[in-house]
């Protein structure tokens, strides 16, 4: 098991070292897709159970206490 520790310390220098070389930084190698996950942002609520003070965004599932009928009854002002 050693040795392939060992092997795997050898590669991340060369890695290290190529990048230095090329001027190669970690955001050159991620994926778009990658960059733009960590970038999402939470929406902020919408609605608000009067009675526990949870809120909901408005996307998704909606929670069990919200009510399509009353919806006025849960919107944050």
């Amino acid at each position: 098991m050693q040795a392939r520790e060992l092997e795997i310390a050898q590669v991340i220098d060369a890695i290290h070292q190529q990048m230095a070389e090329y001027g190669i930084t970690i955001n050159d190698i991620q994926d778009d897709n990658q960059r733009r996950i960590g970038k999402r942002r939470r929406r902020p609520a919408k609605y608000r159970d009067p009675q526990t003070g949870s809120t909901w965004s408005g996307r998704g599932r909606p929670p069990l206490w919200f009510d399509r009928q009353k919806e006025e009854m849960f919107v944050i002002r």
